[in-house]
């Protein structure tokens, strides 16, 4: 015998199981008579006071009124949560703002003082700072250098008056003969009183 069955005989011992078994078409399966009695008598509308209906009316007005109250405050709530955020974290950010502008100013500082410092080990004019470009200090100390090496007179070319390159044959000639009386009128001063006077 079924499982069904065995609630069948039990809903209803002294019957038979086809008696106590009935079939639904909605669901398709057998459920017991007993049961199946019990939801058509459940289906009934039930028939409830009018002062017990008006007090269920008052305690589901009073929920929804209650509800909409913790509604609004919850929201008001998560409202200022947010804001208290955004405005801590608007704080945050200006603070983080000011600190990288800070640590920009002061590296600034440091990277002209280094420079600074490197022209003036140099002795380069104040004009020619610009030019000294490194961020650390060997860079700047280097850059320095070179620009000092640069500044200082070449040892090979005379400092000016010299001769030219471009000037033709003859014009170097007289050039070189100018050079080399001047150089004798400065070692024997008797010839310059010769040369007037003649």
């Amino acid at each position: 015998m079924s499982d069904l069955g065995v609630v069948a005989q039990a809903a209803n011992p002294g019957g038979s199981h086809r008696d106590d078994v009935r079939q639904t078409h909605e669901v398709g399966e057998n459920v017991p008579a007993s049961i199946a009695t019990a939801q058509t008598e459940s289906a009934a509308p039930k028939v409830f006071d009018e002062s017990y209906v008006k007090q269920l009316r008052g305690e589901a007005a009073a929920a929804r009124v209650r509800l909409k109250e913790f509604e609004a405050a919850d929201a008001a709530r998560r409202a200022d949560d947010e804001a208290r955020k955004l405005a801590e974290t608007s704080e945050l950010d200006r603070l983080k703002i000011q600190v990288a502008d800070a640590e920009n100013r002061a590296r600034g500082l440091e990277v002209q003082t280094i420079r600074t410092r490197a022209a003036a080990r140099h002795s380069l004019p104040e004009e020619l700072h610009e030019f000294i470009t490194a961020d650390d200090e060997a860079g700047a100390l280097a850059q320095a250098e070179k620009l000092a090496a640069r500044l200082k007179p070449s040892q090979g070319l005379p400092q000016s008056g010299g001769r030219n390159p471009a000037n033709s044959g003859e014009q170097a000639r007289k050039q070189d003969e100018q050079e080399r009386f001047s150089d004798l009128k400065g070692r024997v001063p008797q010839l310059n009183n010769r040369m007037l006077r003649g």
